[in-house]
C-alpha cells in the first residue's frame, strides 16, 4: 500500500495491519509509485551477514555488503532480535517476536519502522523533533517540556478554548523541514502513544518550553543558552556519522531561524492565553 507522508509516496508492507488501518487512514494515496519502501517481517531465526564492519559493540553491529548497510541488534549472543537492511531508498526490517519484555510486538515494529523512516527522509531535508504540535490558525506552536510538566494539558487546553482554530500536527514526534526559507512543522503517524496527528503541515511560529510554575510568565530566550535547551529534545541518529552530522547540521541551522520562548505556568487557561497573546500580537 502506498502512503503520503510528508509528501512523499510511502509504500508500507507490514505485520501489524491494525496500525496501517487505524493511524495511515488519513495517509493513503491512490499513486502507484513511491518515493520510499519500509518492509517488515517476524523472523525467529534471523541470519548473520557478513561484511564490512562499521561498528561493533556488545549489543549490536553495523555492517556493510552488496545488499547496503546493516544494522544488527542482539538478544544475546547467540539470537539476534533485528536486523535491519537499508538500500538507497528502501529498508527491510526483520524482527524477532519474543524480545522485549517491556513492548509488544507491535510497538515494537511501531519504533522500528518509525525510526527507519526517520532515516530514511533525512535525505530529504527532514528531521523529527520531540514536541507537541499544535497549528493555531495558520501557523504552527511546538512545545517542549520534560515527562510530567504537564505538555499534554497545556496543548489539550489550546483546543478547548480555540476548537476549530487549533489542530494538532503532531503529539509527540513531528517532522521540521527548512523549505524556501520557512521553517515547517508536518505531521507523520507516529506520534508516541497519542493518536494525535493528522497528514498537514504550517510554518512554525515559534518554540515555547515549557515549565511549571506558581505564575505565568512568558520570556523569549536569546543565545546559547537557546540551543542547550532545546537539542535533549532532538532525536538521535546513530546509523552512521555522516547521517548523524547531517541531522545535527539541519537542527541547528532551524533553531537559528526559529523564535524560542520559556513558559513558567500554573497549567491553566491563563497560561494559554499568555502565551497566545504574546506569539500572535
Amino acid at each position: 500500500m502506498i502512503y503520503s507522508i510528508l509528501g512523499l509516496k510511502v509504500q508500507l508492507e507490514l505485520e501489524d495491519k491494525e496500525f496501517i488501518n487505524k493511524r495511515l487512514s488519513a495517509y493513503k494515496s491512490s499513486s502507484s509509485s513511491f518515493d520510499i519502501s519500509i518492509k517488515t517481517v517476524i523472523n525467529n531465526d534471523i541470519k548473520e551477514e557478513e561484511g564490512i564492519i562499521i561498528v561493533n559493540k556488545d549489543n549490536y553491529k553495523i555492517i556493510e555488503n552488496e545488499k547496503g548497510k546493516i544494522i544488527i541488534r542482539y538478544k544475546n549472543k547467540e539470537v539476534i532480535a533485528e536486523k535491519i537492511i537499508s538500500n538507497n531508498n528502501q529498508v527491510n526490517i526483520e524482527y524477532i517476536n519474543h524480545y522485549n519484555k517491556f513492548l509488544t510486538v507491535n510497538e515494537r515494529e511501531y519504533l522500528l519502522v518509525g525510526n527507519a523512516f526517520m532515516s530514511l527522509v533525512l535525505k530529504y531535508g527532514f528531521v523529527r523533533f520531540h514536541a507537541s504540535c499544535l497549528r493555531y490558525k495558520k501557523e504552527a506552536v511546538l512545545f517542549i517540556a520534560d515527562s510530567g510538566t504537564g505538555k499534554s494539558t497545556h496543548t489539550n487546553l489550546w483546543q478547548k478554548l480555540f476548537k476549530e482554530d487549533v489542530t494538532y500536527i503532531n503529539d509527540d514526534k513531528p517532522f521540521l523541514k527548512i523549505d524556501n526559507g520557512l521553517i515547517k512543522a508536518y505531521g507523520s503517524p507516529w506520534s508516541g502513544k497519542s493518536d494525535l496527528n493528522n497528514n498537514i503541515n504550517a510554518p512554525v511560529r515559534a518554540v515555547v518550553i515549557l515549565n511549571r510554575g506558581q505564575e505565568n510568565i512568558i520570556n523569549k530566550i536569546q543565545g546559547k543558552s537557546q540551543i542547550f535547551n532545546i537539542m535533549k529534545n532532538i532525536n538521535k541518529y546513530q546509523s552512521s556519522q555522516p547521517e548523524a552530522d547531517l541531522a545535527f547540521s539541519i537542527y541547528q541551522e532551524i533553531f537559528k531561524r526559529v523564535d524560542i520562548y520559556e513558559l513558567y505556568c500554573n497549567i491553566s487557561d491563563e497560561a494559554v492565553l499568555i502565551v497566545k497573546n504574546e506569539l500572535f500580537k
